[in-house]
């Protein structure tokens, strides 16, 4: 809809009442722009004339500047309306993020949503395998989906484990999470607050540098959880060992040690990718067996 076309607007409106239609919230921010906008600026271009015709320019100024600003507020009130809307409307409107599957032998297991670290789901394939190898369902998706400015990601996390409960290849029951590094920091931050969906989470070499306030972020946590980090890991100082350390401190001293454990590995970020420098198979494989045996502490 063009804004500015006072006519238009009204038309349009008229052809919404007439056919009993009702408009989107958008609709209705562009049909107020289009009528405010035009007539504020309308009142100031009309206003002028006459005000400089009959009183003196002293006298003229500050009614004219008044309106001015008016109709700029106007203008910058129906940008945020229009900028918060369509936020709202993208976040709504997200679809559930692609994922791929891997079946266990049998054909049905419990579901374990894997969540890829920032270099995509390609890395971590070989995860999702070992756990259906292990009689999983096993549900890969990427982090960078999951992990992102401006919000949503708890939201999608949750879609894609409701869509997975919902496969014929789910056990009944509840899920398990197990992130990487950008996807670990969406399990520790998301999954964790899913008690209703998740039993278990696991975090591997997980993003930590948003928690500002570690007391803060154990009070929140429901959901049991293993932290694996490494104590070489400097990369971007995204996942530091303190980080991690601190939010196990302040776990043991609100009495969830229990609840949340942490495991220390002398590695570098990214220790389970083959294809990174920082591959360590000693470490991957027992990163791999601590994993298995959380998951079935937690079923």
């Amino acid at each position: 809809m063009r804004i500015g076309n006072v006519k238009g607007v009204l038309s349009g409106a008229g052809e919404m009442v007439a056919a009993r239609a009702v408009p989107e919230p958008s609709t209705l921010l562009a049909m107020a722009a289009g009528l405010l906008l035009p007539m504020s600026f309308r009142l100031r271009s009309r206003l002028a004339p006459a005000a400089h015709r009959w009183l003196p320019r002293e006298l003229a100024s500050p009614p004219l500047a008044a309106a001015g600003r008016c109709a700029m507020k106007i203008r910058t009130l129906l940008c945020v309306a229009f900028a918060c809307w369509g936020s709202a409307s993208a976040v709504v409107a997200q679809p559930v993020p692609a994922q791929s599957e891997f079946e266990p032998a049998s054909g049905k297991g419990r579901l374990v949503v894997v969540v890829s670290g920032q270099t995509g789901p390609h890395n971590y394939t070989s995860v999702a395998r070992n756990l259906a190898a292990h009689g999983y369902y096993a549900v890969l998706v990427d982090g960078n989906d999951m992990f992102v400015k401006g919000g949503g990601g708890e939201e999608r996390l949750q879609q894609v484990i409701e869509r997975g409960l919902q496969s014929p290849h789910a056990s009944p029951g509840k899920a398990a999470v197990v992130g990487f590094s950008l996807g670990g920091g969406a399990t520790i931050s998301y999954a964790t607050r899913m008690p209703a969906l998740v039993s278990a989470a696991v975090a591997s070499y997980p993003l930590t540098r948003h928690i500002k306030n570690t007391k803060g972020f154990v009070m929140r946590v429901e959901v049991p959880l293993l932290i694996m980090a490494g104590t070489q890991d400097t990369y971007h100082d995204c996942c530091v060992i303190e980080t991690a350390r601190a939010i196990a401190r302040e776990a043991s001293a609100a009495g969830k040690g229990s609840l949340i454990q942490l495991v220390e590995y002398p590695a570098d970020h990214g220790w389970n990718i083959e294809s990174s420098k920082a591959y360590r198979p000693a470490v991957a494989e027992d990163g791999l067996k601590r994993t298995l045996e959380f998951l079935q502490a937690h079923p």
